[in-house]
This record gives structure tokens, C-alpha cells and sequence, in this order.
């Protein structure tokens, strides 16, 4: 499978979500590209669509699923500041990046 992308210097970071694979990673930009890759079998490959999103990155991001089975992204910025973005209920898409603590 082609990733496709916007670039990069770091791995890419993956976590799987049912019938398909997230994917981050810090992008030429110094942000995070995020993607969701469909691993069904049964379909037809596809490059999958990425969207920079996120703070100013100084390494690669982490993936995970919380305990809804969503997915959940972390960074550390430039600034020092761990972020952190939830995927929003039933979307393909991450909420807001939020600065913890």
C-alpha cells in the first residue's frame, strides 16, 4: 500500500481501529499528518487522504485507542507542552488539540 503523505521526518506512528489504520506523522511543516488507512481486504487500495493538524511538533507523535475505542494522538510541542487530540464520537476526524496539564 502507497502511504502518500505530506512529507516527513519521522516514523510513522500507527494504531489499528477496526477494519483500518490510523496513521501520524510529523510532516515537512514540523506538524502532525494524520490518515486513515483501509485495510479491508475485500476493497480496493487506496492512498489514503492526510490532514495536517496540530501544533508545532519536536518528534514524532504517539498514537492510541482510549477506552471508547477512539483514537488519540500526542505530541510535544516546540513549546515543551505535551498536546493531545481525541477523535470525535463516530467521525473521521480529531476534536481540538488540547495542552495537558
Amino acid at each position: 500500500m502507497m502511504l502518500g503523505g505530506h512529507g516527513g521526518f519521522s516514523p510513522v506512528a500507527a494504531v489499528a481501529q477496526r477494519d483500518r489504520i490510523f496513521l501520524a506523522q510529523r510532516n515537512d511543516a514540523g506538524t502532525v499528518s494524520l490518515a486513515w488507512a483501509n485495510v479491508d481486504p475485500d476493497a480496493v487500495p487506496e492512498v489514503p487522504k492526510w490532514v495536517a493538524s496540530g501544533p508545532l511538533a519536536m518528534h514524532m507523535p504517539a498514537t492510541a485507542i482510549d477506552a471508547e475505542g477512539r483514537v488519540v494522538v500526542a505530541c510535544l510541542a516546540a513549546t515543551g507542552r505535551l498536546y493531545v487530540a481525541r477523535q470525535k464520537s463516530g467521525a473521521d476526524s480529531l476534536g481540538e488539540w488540547t495542552a495537558v496539564g
